[in-house]
């Protein structure tokens, strides 16, 4: 059951403001999960960090497919559907100026493939949209 259908238009944000340092845990620290409670929503931050980490990846098809076409740039949007377990379950390029399909192919398959932190379970499915712009390198 997917609820209305919510848009967040993501910005990437520098990773150091995400604060993903890892912090190691002692066994007595840690809360059984049944204690554990997810949260409501999901930190845009985080999603933001996840999708710049992404982006080298996304460069790296990039590069591949204007050593085909010198003159590839333009900007690719795509909406991508997360569902509350943090698995992305959906991707559809929604606007692409570059019309090469085999590098649109190749960002959905890499959002496809990130893992979200989780939410509670009544917060349903939610839809994001990023906006990538590509110019020559």
């Amino acid at each position: 059951q997917v609820r209305a259908e919510r848009h967040e238009d993501l910005e990437p944000a520098p990773l150091a403001s995400a604060k993903l340092r890892p912090v190691a845990a002692k066994h007595k620290d840690l809360a059984p999960l049944s204690q554990v409670v997810l949260p409501e929503e999901r930190d845009r931050t985080i999603v933001s960090a996840l999708l710049l980490r992404a982006s080298d990846r996304i460069q790296r098809i990039y590069k591949r497919r204007v050593l085909r076409n010198p003159d590839l740039s333009g900007k690719l949007t795509v909406r991508f559907l997360v569902d509350p377990t943090g698995r992305v379950v959906d991707t559809q390029v929604i606007e692409n100026e570059l019309r090469d399909p085999e590098l649109a192919k190749g960002v959905c398959e890499t959002i496809r493939g990130l893992t979200f932190p989780p939410v509670q379970e009544k917060t349903g499915p939610e839809f994001f949209r990023q906006t990538f712009l590509f110019q020559g390198v």
